[in-house]
């Protein structure tokens, strides 16, 4: 028996709740023990602030003695509100696969200002936060966007925040993204804030798990069912940093950390002056954790030492020489895409921040031949590519002769349209002497995960459903992908776009069919489910599924669809039991993948992923099964060219390609 301690908050009971699943599910009984701390017994205005922004000990001395007194075994933690060094006798022995790093927006009910990110709000928002790293980092970007926001302390637990918020105390909330979506708030979230424009705090969204340090049964059964090594060595890396800092004070402190497929650690660290003035960044790689965290402080420390001394400007980042980079960001690539019937190019930077993107649509090209035709769409490709280039050049603000390299999506695609965005790579290549990077374009879907997310998503299984390819991979790392199934015949988005025809809906068929299945009932009709039932076999088939809703119209034998009548209930029933058959696949085939591998995290991507069906279903999935659940917004499911951001990593493996580098088509 695993005795977990948590307090009443509905998020401290959603964390220990969900350790508890994880226990259960390997066969360990556990029992919930509710503690009441000091914290939870003081007024909200009284409560102290003594590290990062948070009250030291409020919230964790008593758990932290029914620990010491056996009366409990286990205390799970939001690791970013715990301070660097647990009592003694006690221990931090586990850190579970981390969740989203970034901080979000949430509007208030009473806000209607249609801002759709954080630099968009006008003079005279109202911003809530009571963290001080928070505060500090939205004060210096007030002054970068000459803005005049008013910044309010709002305390409280989540609830009480919003509460809050809703009542007026604030038009806008700034919110960690992992706590809001552990309560299933995901629906008030208004924006995510990029980790360049507020860098997390150190461990924002880790949970840690202490117990006793000489309890070594329940030490081994937390580290066997609920440690990611991965997450681990970010929040020791970055903890690490803090502790150096000597991060007890209120100084605003940010951290972001990632791993990559040779198991390289990249710590980006940031100190913030209170008035936001002085803001120091530093970055640095190494493979021990605890020393890279040392290193990155050391760097910080020195940084502010040369910005005193007058010899740094103080918003400069310094980057470790052990890199082997200039500084951070200062490298841009040029990423291009024309694998199909999208023309689109990228800038983005090394650091991961998009500069531009631009995507010229071929969609209405197509749409009254129900398809993508290849011909017609090499054709548009050879139109739009320079242009599209020149305008992703433009918007970014930098000039060709900036680019240091350029990528491009060779596999897999059209034939005629990949051949057109590889000559135009080929040639900014060799006009301007720069790598060339080649460029899967499934992986890259997989990797726009985690250029949308802000965070390290692998290893994953790697969804991609589009009108292509539905295919399931074991990704190891970004440039480590192995297939584990595929389908037989046509592929789901394919399916979505024949069904439509059917029904008599324009291309693209699977935005139609979503639309119209909102009216139906996905009961109506038991569509078939292939291989549904085999646990084994996560190969997909949609030819039978396709073929039964034929059936369901117009029977067996040649039919003109033209000629069919239908009244609307009918068609959005069918729609919206087709779309059901094809979402219980993708998502039961998910699950089969997960298991197979023994990995937590999956992410989707490609067309069909843009699907609000299917998210809801994953995301539903993801919190039932205890998994890491991430996809793409909307814009970057359908072909676009920030997901050839996938092109550092190949850049830093040093995997450039020669100028005779071919197409690999379907």
């Amino acid at each position: 028996m695993v005795r977990i301690g948590t307090r009443a908050s509905q998020l401290a009971q959603w964390q220990a709740n969900w350790c508890a699943e994880q226990l259960k599910q390997a066969g360990i009984p556990v029992e919930i023990v509710l503690v009441t701390t000091a914290g939870d017994k003081i007024p909200e205005k009284t409560q102290p602030q003594t590290f990062m922004g948070q009250p030291v000990g409020l919230f964790t001395k008593e758990i932290q003695q029914a620990l010491l007194e056996g009366t409990i075994d286990l205390a799970v933690h939001s690791l970013k509100d715990l301070p660097t060094e647990s009592p003694e006798g006690l221990a931090l022995v586990a850190v579970p696969a981390r969740a989203a790093i970034e901080d979000v927006m949430v509007k208030s009910q009473r806000f209607t200002y249609p801002a759709q990110t954080l630099d968009e709000l006008p003079d005279g928002t109202v911003i809530g936060t009571c963290s001080v790293r928070r505060q500090a980092q939205l004060r210096s970007l007030m002054a970068k966007l000459g803005r005049n926001w008013q910044i309010v302390g709002i305390r409280g637990n989540l609830n009480t925040r919003l509460r809050k918020c809703d009542a007026g105390d604030c038009d806008v909330l700034i919110l960690a993204r992992a706590g809001v979506e552990r309560l299933g708030w995901q629906d008030r979230i208004s924006a995510l804030i990029p980790t360049e424009t507020l860098m997390p705090a150190v461990a924002q969204g880790a949970l840690g798990l202490e117990t006793r340090s000489d309890d070594a049964e329940t030490i081994a059964i937390l580290r066997k069912h609920l440690h990611d090594e991965t997450a681990y060595a970010q929040v020791l890396a970055e903890r690490a940093m803090l502790k150096a800092l000597d991060g007890g004070c209120t100084t605003p402190i940010g951290a972001v950390s990632t791993v990559n497929q040779d198991g390289l650690l990249t710590l980006r660290g940031r100190v913030i002056s209170h008035d936001g003035t002085s803001v120091q960044q530093a970055e640095a790689s190494g493979r021990d954790p605890v020393k890279l965290g040392q290193h990155v402080a050391q760097l910080l420390i020195q940084q502010k030492t040369q910005t005193e001394g007058g010899q740094m400007d103080a918003s400069q980042t310094v980057v470790s020489q052990a890199t082997g980079k200039r500084a951070a960001g200062r490298r841009v690539l040029m990423a291009l895409e024309s694998s199909c019937d999208e023309t689109a190019a990228a800038v983005i930077r090394e650091d991961g921040v998009i500069l531009s993107e631009v995507v010229a649509s071929q969609a209405q090209l197509h749409a009254e031949y129900g398809g993508v035709v290849p011909e017609l769409a090499s054709r548009a490709h050879m139109e739009r590519i320079l242009p599209v280039i020149d305008q992703a050049v433009k918007k970014a603000g930098i000039s060709l002769r900036d680019l240091d390299a350029v990528a491009i999506a060779n596999a897999p695609g059209l034939a005629g349209s990949l051949l057109v965005g590889l000559m135009a790579a080929k040639t900014l290549a060799m006009a301007l002497d720069i790598p060339l990077i080649a460029v899967n374009h499934l992986q890259a879907h997989v990797y726009a995960c985690q250029v949308a997310n802000q965070t390290n998503v692998f290893p994953c299984v790697g969804m991609i459903v589009s009108g292509g390819h539905t295919s399931l991979y074991r990704c190891q790392s970004p440039l480590d992908f192995e297939l584990l199934g595929a389908t037989i015949d046509d592929a789901a988005g394919e399916a979505f776009d024949k069904v439509a025809a059917m029904l008599q809906l324009p291309y693209p068929g699977g935005p139609n069919i979503q639309r119209i299945a909102e009216q139906g009932n996905p009961q109506a009709y038991d569509f078939p489910r292939a291989f549904i039932h085999d646990k084994e076999d996560i190969r997909f088939s949609f030819s039978g599924l396709k073929t039964a809703v034929r059936y369901q119209l117009v029977g067996t034998g040649r039919q003109d669809f033209s000629e069919l009548q239908l009244d609307e209930q009918t068609k959005a029933d069918i729609a919206a039991s087709f779309q059901a058959a094809v979402v219980d696949v993708l998502a039961v085939k998910a699950r089969h993948a997960l298991r197979l591998t023994g990995l937590k995290t999956l992410c989707l991507g490609g067309g069909v992923a843009a699907n609000g069906v299917l998210r809801k279903r994953l995301e539903d999935d993801a919190k039932r099964f205890g998994y890491r659940f991430y996809t793409a917004p909307l814009r970057l499911c359908t072909d676009n060219a920030v997901m050839g951001a996938i092109a550092w990593e190949r850049f830093h493996a040093g995997e450039f390609a020669e100028l005779d580098l071919d197409i690999e088509p379907n």
